[in-house]
């Protein structure tokens, strides 16, 4: 972002921490020289390192079009036209964000949804504008755009004006016609990957292209001598804001080993450098309940409220486990499903197998040596069901203040194995194995040892699982001073997520004891694509300006990123700057000043 400040002043540096979404740019690559398919994702210029882009095309806003060349890309005129900007401040980032799903869309605009681009703003805030113009503009470029409702029946004395859906559909008819991707260099596409050493003054970056040099790499700079960086949304927030200090960057980008994304007949492999996108995009692919016993769809669930798209297109699977959050998301999925981590080492080229459940040993510290390097995540699936009369069942819950973008209170992943078992004459199923991890309960992720050995063997019944909400509970004691405090509300989502894993397991097993008032507990959520309509009286032809929209006399320089701001204008020599400080001593009088330095 520093970079970019040099010379061009259309990506805006907001929160300085990937959450705004104001320094949004688009990054493309080329992945694979012989077929030329090419990436494009949206990120967070405010956390990418300049080194991080070797081979890159990167797209700012500036690149578009813009005002004084008179070529406006129709995603700026159209954002423009509809009333989609007041400050602009935000806007450069938000063109991006549409722009770059149009260009990542792998067919013409007619592949994508509402909901698709509805869902690509999700990294992206507005404190000002509202909503409703800026997501009316973008889906006026889905095939379903017509498919939103332009009239209400119920008002038949008032005309409905939603002050974009009229102005949406003349677009459209000429959306066919327009270009809206811009190409990408010959150049890049023949770029081939070399193992790159930078050396700053404070800083060495080094990135390599195959494991064997990463091995060597961590073995001469191990532990804290090192840092292995991949997308970089959260080291950069520990230099920037905890003022930590890593001497030197590891990136791990471009390592074939950490990139693999396999499906064999017994278990799952994922490589640690799989970015969340590309691991969401093949858990769909592969998403099969009756396989996986529900593996796939548990990762996908928490995938995606898990950050922000331009988060998700950096960080990578391997970066969150390592991290070793005790409110991650993914963590509890992957330690309940059984996960088991695959570690290297250069010494004699050793591999070590960890279980995730031994995994993580207190607060951000972790089963790893000095020297080892996270390959791949192996997740066993359970026995096809052909062979076995055994079901398995996993699930994942998420409680955030927000649902999109934020941080989890608790999150959970529950997993039960049950074999059936004939109870006086009644078909039941009783519990061959259980295993309840849950994030946010303490100082790391837990799994709940005693409560699982406890179930073992009992019915799957409600009394069941109160039994096993009590017995969690005790493994997972909070106080008052527990940090993130909150204790009495976080002890009730633990209950109530594993009320809702047994509703949901009954569901599934269509037990008939499950009381029809329940069920809606056992439905993931579902939000529905967002309208809005604005409902103005009739009123005479005099008058007809009165209440309309119009587009601002800015609004062009705002969606070009020619617009500028204070911080864009160049420091004079000599400024004076002035700032706010605390005084030492109340209502006091000043009676002199002393030397300025």
């Amino acid at each position: 972002m520093s970079y970019i400040e040099l010379n061009l002043t259309g990506s805006k540096l907001g929160c300085g921490e990937g959450g705004c979404g104001a320094c949004t740019v688009l990054v493309s690559q080329c992945v694979d020289q012989h077929s030329g398919s090419l990436d494009h994702r949206t990120v967070n210029a405010c956390l990418a390192p300049l080194c991080s882009i070797d081979g890159c095309q990167i797209i700012t806003v500036e690149g578009l079009g813009s005002v004084a060349k008179s070529n406006l890309h129709p995603t700026q005129s159209r954002l423009a036209e509809m009333y989609g900007s007041q400050c602009g401040f935000c806007t450069p980032g938000i063109i991006m964000s549409l722009y770059g799903t149009v260009a990542a869309s792998n067919q013409s605009h007619s592949s994508m949804t509402m909901l698709d681009i509805e869902e690509a703003f999700d990294g992206n805030l507005c404190r000002c504008t509202g909503y409703r113009p800026i997501l009316d503009a973008a889906k006026s470029f889905a095939k379903d755009f017509n498919e939103l409702p332009d009239k209400d029946p119920s008002s038949s004395k008032c005309s409905i004006t939603t002050t974009t859906l009229d102005k949406c559909r003349s677009f459209v008819k000429d959306l066919d016609n327009e270009s809206n991707k811009i190409e990408f260099p010959n150049e890049l596409r023949e770029h081939v990957a070399q193992s790159i050493h930078i050396k700053g003054s404070t800083i060495e970056w080094f990135r390599p292209v195959s494991l064997n040099e990463l091995l060597s790499l961590r073995s001469t700079y191990p532990g804290a001598a090192s840092k292995l960086v991949f997308g970089n949304s959260e080291v950069q927030i520990e230099t920037k804001f905890k003022r930590l200090k890593y001497p030197r960057l590891i990136s791990v980008t471009h390592i074939q080993e950490l990139q693999q994304l396999k499906r064999t007949p017994t278990s799952l492999i994922l490589g640690a450098g799989v970015t969340l996108t590309r691991l969401q995009a093949k858990l769909s692919e592969w998403n099969d309940q009756q396989l996986d016993g529900g593996i796939c769809e548990s990762i996908i669930q928490q995938l995606k409220f898990f950050a922000s798209t331009q988060i998700r297109n950096v960080a990578s699977l391997g970066g969150n486990i390592v991290n070793a959050s005790p409110i991650s998301d993914l963590n509890p999925v992957l330690q309940a499903a059984g996960a088991i981590l695959e570690l290297h080492r250069t010494e004699t080229n050793s591999t070590r197998l960890v279980p995730m459940q031994e995994f993580f040993l207190a607060y951000r510290r972790v089963a790893m040596t000095d020297d080892e390097v996270l390959v791949c995540i192996h997740i066993p699936l359970p026995p096809p069901p052909s062979t076995t009369t055994t079901r398995t069942f996993l699930r994942s819950y998420k409680q955030a203040r927000r649902r999109d973008d934020d941080i989890g209170i608790v999150s959970a992943g529950l997993k039960v194995q049950l074999e059936p078992a004939q109870e006086n004459d009644k078909q039941q199923w009783r519990i061959i194995s259980a295993s309840f991890s849950f994030g946010g309960m303490g100082p790391t992720t837990i799994l709940t040892k005693n409560t699982q050995q406890e179930l073992i063997g009992k019915l799957w019944t409600k009394t069941t699982i109160n039994e096993a909400c009590q017995l969690a509970l005790k493994e997972m004691p909070l106080t008052d001073l527990t940090p993130g405090g909150q204790p009495e509300y976080r002890r009730t989502l633990v209950q109530s997520f594993l009320f809702k894993f047994y509703l949901y397991v009954c569901t599934q097993l269509q037990e008939s004891s499950v009381d029809s008032k329940e069920l809606s507990a056992t439905q993931p959520y579902h939000r529905s694509v967002s309208h809005g309509q604005q409902i103005i009286p009739e009123r005479p032809a005099s008058q007809k300006v009165v209440g309309a929209s119009l587009p601002h006399r800015s609004a062009y320089l705002q969606t070009t990123g020619e617009a500028k701001y204070v911080d864009d204008m160049p420091s004079l020599p000599n400024t004076l700057y002035g700032g706010l400080v605390l005084a030492t001593q109340p209502n006091a009088l000043i009676k002199s000043i002393g030397k300025i330095i």
